[in-house]
């Protein structure tokens, strides 16, 4: 037969070597070394029919007996390895984690837990531990999340690991969608690629055990996110219906509690933001608040008390406000009333600021009348000294009326145009010194008809925006009511 090229290391480097293969048709690679970084520029030692046959250096005639755990931890030594290999003609069992899937030329599941491969399958190295079976590749991944997240946040990791399965192994169960597209959430891509491949260990999600019964009590109390602690983050993180759903494919003793979940989160969330769109279309201060709910605080109130608790505050403007909001929630079943409760405690910075916004434009309104109030009465005095002044100008022209009424003979048209001339006078003497005195120049009289003009208008301003804030409490009233 033909002479296969190999390599192997001496003290002074790697040479070329000349092994003559065996009789015996073996078209498995030779091993690389466990330390060998398989994931990044590796070469697949995909052999052609053609390609002349290799014996593998690793390899020994195998024995009957060999741990198949050990063999494929290579806690075992060489010996151990080569004797779970099995023969091509081992027939099929369905195994454990591999129940229903095709038993293809690259093996197929054992009762052990580990796979027994036709052929040979070329490796693929994780912390330095050669696997040659996606089950026993993910289970170790799943011990080992903070390591493999680096696998499937690294493009060229993913993609060796992916072509691994796909070319090498020719793994049909493992979505290939976690291969072909960007990835945006390691994690979520991990714990995928370990629920599809070995539905039968625990759920887990960033190494935390996400069983039904431990998000229960994780999630038991709303405290961490409505303060901010810590726990909050990793909280958020898990209460995601696209979490809960692959944590579901993992098998259960209640199966289907985490779709469950998975729909009754989704429906909360739509209820929520539908509740806060719905104020946002109907009130005016309330249009450029974003619709938005904090999924972890959703899911707290859908496993934690049957009543959500209510926000607090010492303000009256913001009680008075979740007064009215908090009746949606009330009169609401689940999953809706977590969705709605949890609008309410996303929108009290909304409150807040709503009922600062208030006194506010109440405060002002209440000054700029006062105000308003003042001017209008010194410009009302002012006015009407103004006219006597002016009416007492005309009034001296009774003096002429009075001298030809004497010289007419008028004695009574006489008397009474001497009456009002004398008041004429006197409305001047008055009138006059009091308007420079009391109200200023004729320029700082026509000043203060302005600022009453102005200070009109503000008001109708102000009077307009507390209008507007009483309307929205209103609307809101009538919103929550049902």
């Amino acid at each position: 037969g033909a002479v296969a090229a190999t390599t192997v290391q001496s003290s002074g480097g790697w040479t070329p070597t000349t092994v003559q293969p065996s009789e015996v048709e073996d078209r498995t690679g030779a091993a690389p070394s466990p330390d060998a970084a398989t994931s990044v520029g590796v070469d697949r030692t995909r052999m052609e029919a053609s390609a002349p046959e290799q014996v593998p250096g690793t390899r020994v005639a195998p024995s009957p007996k060999a741990d198949p755990t050990r063999a494929y931890t290579r806690m075992a030594g060489a010996d151990e390895q080569a004797r779970h290999q099995a023969p091509p003609s081992t027939p099929a069992d369905p195994g454990t984690y591999g129940q229903g899937q095709p038993s293809g030329g690259y093996g197929v599941p054992s009762g052990s837990g580990a796979w027994i491969h036709r052929g040979g399958v070329p490796p693929y190295h994780f912390l330095g531990v050669r696997h040659e079976d996606p089950g026993t590749l993910a289970e170790a991944m799943q011990q080992n999340w903070t390591e493999a997240v680096r696998v499937f946040s690294d493009t060229g990791e993913r993609d060796a690991l992916g072509a691994w399965l796909t070319d090498d192994v020719g793994d049909t169960r493992v979505d290939r969608a976690l291969f072909r597209r960007k990835v945006t959430d390691a994690n979520l891509a991990l714990a995928t690629f370990v629920a599809q491949t070995r539905p039968d260990l625990p759920p887990v999600f960033r190494g935390r055990t996400v069983t039904f019964d431990h998000l229960t009590d994780l999630f038991s109390d709303p405290a961490p996110v409505l303060t901010g602690a810590p726990q909050a983050n990793e909280m958020a993180l898990l209460a995601r219906p696209v979490v809960l759903r692959t944590m579901g494919l993992h098998h259960s003793g209640r199966p289907g509690e985490h779709q469950h979940l998975a729909d009754r989160l989704d429906a909360a969330e739509r209820a929520g933001i539908a509740f806060q769109k719905e104020l946002s279309d109907a009130l005016n201060g309330w249009s450029d608040v974003r619709s938005g709910v904090n999924p972890a605080l959703v899911l707290a109130f859908l496993l934690g008390p049957d009543t959500p608790p209510r926000p607090e505050s010492k303000d009256p403007g913001v009680r008075e406000w979740i007064d009215i909001l908090w009746t949606k929630v009330a009169t609401a079943a689940q999953p809706a009333a977590a969705g709605y409760a949890a609008a309410v405690h996303g929108s009290v910075p909304t409150l807040v600021t709503l009922a600062q916004q208030r006194r506010e434009w109440e405060g002002r309104y209440a000054t700029v009348s006062a105000e308003h109030e003042a001017l209008s009465n010194a410009a009302r005095r002012q006015l009407y000294l103004e006219r006597v002044k002016k009416v007492s100008k005309w009034g001296l022209l009774a003096l002429v009326v009075q001298f030809i009424a004497e010289n007419a003979y008028y004695p009574l048209v006489s008397a009474l145009a001497a009456v009002v001339s004398f008041a004429a006078v006197i409305g001047l003497l008055i009138s006059g010194p009091a308007l420079r005195l009391i109200y200023g120049t004729p320029g700082r009289r026509a000043h203060r008809n302005i600022e009453l003009q102005n200070r009109t208008d503000h008001l109708l301003q102000l009077r307009g925006g507390v209008e507007r804030i009483r309307t929205d409490l209103d609307t809101a009233r009538r919103l929550t009511s049902g």
